[in-house]
């Protein structure tokens, strides 16, 4: 059955048009994008002024670009370079050195040929914002380095605890063994040394106190010498004679 509202088939054209034009602008949109360059900083770019090579060289007459700011440059012989821009081969090349954020943009190369027509080929470089490189390839030499010295830290470690684990448990069976073979005998581990430390507030005056107590000692060992055989000196300062 075939339907005959033309209207409805009109509608549904236009719904599938409607759906297609998008696609194609947004496929020109992405396509368009291939012009821009995307540069580090501080590195050197040289931009053609054709990309394919297009243009004879009998039929330029006039090679002139357009920089970000607008301004234009018509190349003679005489200009070979304007700030850190370069021209070369008559201004068929543009080699732009250490890229910042004030060389950003668009830039045109216009060709004047004999016949009249005008070519303009079309560059960017960073036109969305700066760009700093692909990150991974610029750390992996680091990341790499980095793991191998982690690695063979881990394997040392690995090997010193392995190593510690295996002497401890050579020990303990060397006393396992000993107490199996002897035994009545026990072994303790020797007890630190005991050291008598002696301390002074004041060391002069504990020096004259010991001094005076052994001139003390001295002196009642000799008056103990002198006394006769029946007279003995006690504590108490006393003497008693014997009959």
């Amino acid at each position: 059955m075939v339907d005959m509202v033309p209207g409805r088939n009109i509608m549904g054209i236009m719904c599938l048009l409607l759906g297609i034009v998008p696609l194609l602008s947004l496929s020109s949109v992405m396509s368009d994008d291939t012009w821009n360059r995307l540069i580090i900083h501080h590195a050197n770019i040289t931009l053609p002024c054709d990309s394919d090579g297009t243009i004879p060289n009998s039929t330029a007459i006039q090679i002139s670009w357009i920089l970000p700011d607008a301004h234009l440059i018509q190349i003679t012989q005489e200009m070979v370079k304007y700030q850190r821009y370069q021209f070369q081969q008559y201004g068929r090349s543009l080699k732009i050195t250490d890229v910042d954020v004030d060389v950003f943009g668009i830039y045109h190369c216009m060709v004047d040929l004999q016949n009249g027509t005008i070519l303009n080929f079309r560059h960017g470089i960073n036109k969305d914002g700066p760009y700093f490189g692909d990150l991974m390839a610029k750390y992996k030499p680091h990341i790499v380095n980095g793991a191998i010295a982690a690695a063979i830290m881990f394997c040392v470690a690995l090997f010193l605890c392995g190593f510690c684990s295996f002497q401890q448990e050579r020990g303990q069976d060397k006393l396992v063994k000993f107490r199996e073979e002897n035994p009545g005998v026990y072994w303790a581990p020797p007890e630190p040394l005991k050291r008598s430390t002696y301390i002074y507030d004041n060391t002069a005056i504990d020096m004259v106190e010991l001094k005076s107590s052994v001139k003390r000692v001295n002196d009642k060992e000799d008056v103990e010498d002198k006394l006769p055989p029946k007279v003995e000196l006690y504590r108490s300062s006393k003497l008693q004679i014997k009959m």
